[in-house]
């Protein structure tokens, strides 16, 4: 690991990496940057009649618009989200091509992703409100975006590249991932090669980050970090 300055209040482990610059141990803590952050303001899913949708081998889907109390897609050529669905329950992709999330704001109250080609996140706001949430594909994009992990355990795993970038202005300028302080859930970033432009804020959890390579261009925030990489770069941004 490359970063700008490593500085630990306790104790590290190298195991078949080398950490660049040699980490200070023993230092003070620093305050919290971030501490003044709001959880952003959204509607939870409350549908009176919500209805499931399942959709198998077709070559293209788009979601409409509503309540849904859990959806599935299985050998999905193209799934399609528009902005305005919600979910109660859970939603689970497998095995589809392309995933297509539509600019807005989702409330996520479980997900299940895995064995699916690409995703593809429009700009808004994606919350993470309960349960697991697990995006498991190819190639992972996404611009102008932030995932709020209000509760539960984010894993977000792209084989190839993990292509994403936060917004670049209002409260949320350069905040990729924010986790809820009182969520002490473990969190797992991994990809092949990342592409990340944005804060990592997990500020009592501990996060995994595993890869091949690539930048991480923003900073980390989090109670621990774990890193299982061959190299990759960690560039701290100046907060806007």
């Amino acid at each position: 690991m490359t970063a700008t300055e490593v500085s630990i209040t306790g104790k590290y482990l190298e195991q078949s990496s080398t950490v660049k610059p040699t980490p200070g141990t023993g230092v003070t803590a620093e305050p919290n940057p971030l501490a003044y952050l709001p959880a952003p303001s959204y509607q939870t899913c409350s549908c009176t009649s919500p209805t499931s949708l399942t959709e198998m081998s077709v070559s293209s889907y788009t979601i409409p618009a509503g309540c849904y109390s859990s959806i599935t897609m299985m050998d999905v050529g193209t799934v399609n989200f528009s902005a305005g669905t919600c979910v109660t329950g859970t939603i689970t992709l497998q095995s589809d091509t392309t995933v297509n999330f539509a600019a807005g704001t989702y409330v996520i109250n479980g997900v299940t992703m895995q064995s699916v080609g690409t995703v593809n996140f429009g700009a808004g706001t994606y919350v993470i409100n309960g349960g697991s949430a697990v995006f498991q594909s190819t190639g992972i994009s996404g611009s102008g975006v932030m995932f709020y992990i209000n509760g539960g355990a984010l894993t977000m795993q792209a084989s190839s590249t993990e292509s994403l970038s936060g917004p670049t202005s209002g409260t949320y300028a350069d905040i990729l991932f924010f986790q809820n302080p009182s969520d002490t859930s473990q969190a797992t970033v991994q990809a092949g090669t990342f592409a990340i432009d944005g804060v990592l804020y997990f500020p009592t959890a501990k996060l995994v980050v595993q890869g091949g390579g690539g930048t991480i261009e923003g900073g980390i925030i989090a109670d621990e970090i774990l890193f299982q990489s061959s190299k990759f770069t960690v560039q701290e941004l100046p907060l806007k």
